[in-house]
């Protein structure tokens, strides 16, 4: 009888190919990219962060902001397109809306607040 083994969710996968190499694919864990980024000061790979879409564009967040915030999400919660739930732009102040249009979210949520000076 053959075993399956599952393989971790947190794997990403990189399809590769350059001038200089024939093509290939190159597949790590996310805790192997961590580490790799966490004991080197330098890194040599395209394995750049790929920013997270946004559905509609957010007036409160920048390109420089949806980048610190995507890194520091858990890897459990990276790839997931960031979809607008709430705005007091287009819903109101009403907290009692906020907590409706959340209710029935079945996906991670990351509240972003714009303070009275504008931090």
């Amino acid at each position: 009888m053959m075993r399956v083994r599952r393989l971790p969710l947190d794997i990403q996968i990189f399809y590769c190919a350059r001038p200089d190499h024939e093509p290939f694919v190159k597949i790590i864990t996310v805790e192997e990219a961590k580490r790799r980024r966490s004991t080197c000061s330098y890194y040599d790979d395209d394995d750049e962060l790929a920013l997270p879409v946004l559905q509609p564009h957010s007036a409160l967040l920048e390109n420089m902001h949806i980048e610190q915030l995507a890194r520091r999400l858990p890897a459990r919660v990276q790839g997931y397109p960031w979809r607008l739930a709430y705005s007091t732009l287009e819903h109101g102040t009403s907290l009692k809306t906020l907590y409706r249009k959340s209710a029935s979210l079945d996906s991670p949520v990351l509240l972003v607040i714009k303070d009275m000076d504008n931090q």
